[in-house]
């Protein structure tokens, strides 16, 4: 079960990655889902951990870490760090680092990878090299690999 809640931002204490504050008011306590399901109706805009944003054809889906974007048919779904991206036929489907991808026929799909310098991006296109449309592809030295 998770929480929701207000609280000062003031009095915020950042502990990198986690935070704590003296006092806030509980404004919901159920499954995680309807959490981020809520954060998203409210705040569109918002970058929502471990969100699942669907939408349908010509329209894009955003989501941030560890979240799932899908989106239909000449859609773009784009996902953070961890997330998982998920496009239809003549669609685009990205994610960041440690990201999975998945596009339909004519699809393009792209992940980010550390070098040891930078992030770089990953570009692959359904029916060619290999990619599988309807297949989710992960990062692995460097190439695509199947999920």
């Amino acid at each position: 079960m998770d929480c929701m809640a207000i609280f000062e931002e003031k009095e915020v204490i950042d502990l990198g990655g986690k935070v704590k504050f003296p006092r806030c008011e509980v404004i919901f306590t159920g499954e995680r889902k309807a959490a981020t399901d809520i954060l998203v109706k409210k705040y569109p805009d918002a970058a929502v951990i471990e969100a699942m944003v669907t939408v349908g054809d010509h329209q894009t889906a955003t989501v941030s870490n560890y979240g799932t974007a899908t989106a239909g048919n000449y859609g773009t779904a784009t996902a953070a760090n961890c997330g998982t991206a998920n496009a239809g036929n003549f669609g685009t489907a990205r994610a960041g680092y440690g990201g999975m991808v998945k596009a339909g026929e004519n699809g393009r799909i792209s992940l980010l990878y550390q070098d040891g310098i930078r992030y770089r991006e990953m570009i692959g296109y359904v029916g060619e090299d290999g990619i599988v449309l309807n297949v989710t592809y992960k990062l692995v030295a460097g190439k695509f690999v199947k999920a």
